[in-house]
């Protein structure tokens, strides 16, 4: 019987472990067992997401790369080694700001020194110049990264912003240079505008002289030929200056500064006087001009008489040049009806039996320095300003303008313009010397009496003292004419140094001042007066009587502390009216 060796604790036997050679021991504690599926799955994964990271890293559409605190690149990817022409495999060690423009480097390493220094995120523009040598704007976008030795790296993202850079400057290029075009279409736009004052008062001045002279000669006795030649010279004279007046109208509608009035008048008076202005040239081609006002149309109305009684004579103007046989008739009628009662529209119609123009051809009717007939021998002269300045002004005025024509048959012009509708307590018509203005406000209807006008008589000229200053001797010597025959007192001054002077040794009730003048002018003499009469305790009444025709004009003559303003060539009437209501307010 076979004994059977001994057993361990387990119950197995140990015989056969003792009986096993030694190596086959040796071999089975070495050997390392296989790897499960499971492990093999998990490597595998691990792998496929490393290869994957690699190619999000490397083939990234930005730059990326790990700094250190010494600006040392640990890794970076194969975008940021395209920036700057290296190779990826060399990138590892090399310094970062060797390929940072030398003139961003102080702000790169102020960027990593935040970054790594005060842990905290840091973004920030510069350039890099590239071994290849392009120059590439990026933006840097930097985290802090923490190594396991507790030393601090930098994580960058850097981004390619040439393309935008480049189109920041193109664009700011685009700007400065528009900003320079703008610069310049002002200063051409303030040199025209000097120049329009400049020939306005160049222009004026002698219009003025030759209009003065022409109508002294006039009020004196005359023989009918030359009182005939007289008063062609003066339709001459006063053309030329509608047509600087024109001139003039047309550069303030162009830069919006055209002003208007709001204030009562009598519109059939408005309307005859424009035609008045016309009779004479329409008598001597032997047309017949009519009026008629229909009977709905106000008695008065609140507007810019001037400007209506403008675009009136314009149209009247044209009527007359282009009939040869016929007549020109002159319509005002109420427009379509207003919703507001206090606001009438008119429609004034002027129609004639002229020449008419083509439809082709209406289209060129308003527009600036063109004609109908533009060439070089045609009928009728002209500068084109007429129709394309008088639409823009009734534009101005709320209104609108149409042309009705048939060649051959005459045309009709006509414009419709809201107004204001003056009213009395006792009609809704207004009789003339009772106008009172009609305003809606919120408290009702409110009417203000209409200030008569107010002129100096030759009997009150007597007691009122006029001081002249004006450097021009024959505006001078027409105005000593004038005052001269309606029986002012008054002393002249040839240049605003003397006018002072005068002033200061006597006693005026009015100055009439040029404002351009030698040695000191109209604004520099008033502004002289105006601080001696603080000292004094008196204020001497100052009109300003100037060329320059501009409303910016007026305003600097009102601002310097004139107290009124009349344009070359002077309407005495005007002054007169001027004077009177100076007076009348000073009491």
């Amino acid at each position: 019987m076979t004994q059977s060796g001994p057993e361990d604790v387990s119950g197995n036997s140990r015989v056969g472990a003792a009986e096993m050679p030694e190596t086959d021991i040796e071999k089975q504690q070495s050997a390392p067992e296989a790897p499960s599926q499971e492990l093999r799955d998990v490597r595998a994964q691990l792998e496929l997401s490393l290869e994957r990271y690699a190619n999000l890293f490397h083939f990234a559409p930005i730059g990326y790369a790990t700094i250190d605190a010494g600006g040392v690149i640990a890794d970076a990817n194969r975008t940021l080694a395209g920036m700057i022409g290296v190779d990826c495999r060399e990138m590892r060690g090399l310094i970062f700001s060797d390929f940072v423009h030398k003139d961003d480097v102080p702000s790169f390493v102020s960027h990593l020194a935040r970054c790594t220094g005060q842990r905290e995120g840091v973004t920030g523009e510069l350039r890099l110049s590239g071994r290849n040598g392009k120059s590439v704007d990026v933006q840097l976008s930097s985290m802090p990264l923490a190594t396991p030795d507790g030393r601090v790296s930098c994580r960058t993202a850097i981004t390619d912003i040439t393309m935008i850079k480049r189109k920041e400057r193109e664009l700011n290029e685009s700007r400065e240079e528009l900003c320079r075009a703008k610069e310049a279409a002002e200063d051409a736009s303030r040199a025209k505008s000097e120049f329009l004052a400049n020939m306005s008062h160049e222009i004026r001045t002698p219009i003025n002289g030759v209009l003065g002279m022409l109508q002294l000669v006039l009020d004196a006795e005359l023989g009918d030929e030359q009182r005939l030649c007289l008063e062609m010279a003066k339709r001459s004279a006063d053309a030329l200056l509608r047509l600087v007046n024109d001139i003039l109208d047309f550069s303030r509608i162009e830069a919006r500064k055209m002003a208007f009035e709001s204030r009562p008048f009598d519109l059939t008076a408005c309307v005859n006087s424009a035609v008045e202005i016309l009779a004479f040239e329409a008598r001597r081609k032997g047309l017949a001009v009519t009026v008629r006002m229909v009977p709905d149309v106000p008695a008065a109305v609140v507007g810019d008489e001037a400007r209506l009684r403008q675009v009136l004579v314009n149209l009247i103007g044209n009527a007359v040049k282009f009939t040869d046989r016929g007549q020109v008739e002159v319509t005002a009628a109420p427009a379509e009806s207003q919703p507001d009662p206090l606001r009438t529209g008119i429609r004034i119609s002027v129609r004639d039996t002229g020449i008419g123009i083509a439809p082709q051809e209406r289209e060129r009717l308003f527009r600036v320095f063109s004609q109908v007939d533009g060439t070089t021998n045609r009928r009728f002269g002209g500068t084109g300003l007429g129709l394309a300045l008088t639409r823009d002004i009734v534009e101005a005025m709320g209104g609108a303008i149409a042309v009705e024509s048939q060649p051959g048959r005459g045309s009709t012009f006509a414009v419709t313009i809201p107004f204001l509708r003056a009213v009395t307590a006792s009609s809704p018509f207004l009789p003339t010397d009772t106008l009172r203005i009609a305003e809606a406000s919120a408290g009702g209807v409110t009417g203000a009496p209409v200030p008569s006008i107010i002129s100096i008589q030759s009997e009150e000229a007597r007691k009122v003292k006029i001081l002249l200053a004006e450097d021009d001797p024959i505006t001078r010597k027409f105005m000593e004419i004038m005052l001269e025959r309606r029986n002012f007192e008054f002393e002249s001054a040839s240049d605003g140094h003397e006018a002072v002077e005068k002033w200061e040794a006597g006693e005026f009730d009015v100055v009439l001042m040029d404002v351009q003048m030698p040695r000191l002018d109209g604004y520099e003499a008033t502004g002289l007066i105006r601080e001696r009469e603080r000292d004094l305790g008196r204020r001497t009444p100052i009109i300003a009587l100037t060329a320059h025709a501009m409303r910016k004009d007026e305003d600097r003559c009102l601002d310097a502390g004139m107290d009124g303003y009349l344009s070359k060539p002077i309407d005495f009437t005007k002054l007169m009216e001027c004077i009177g209501e100076i007076l009348a307010r000073r009491g």
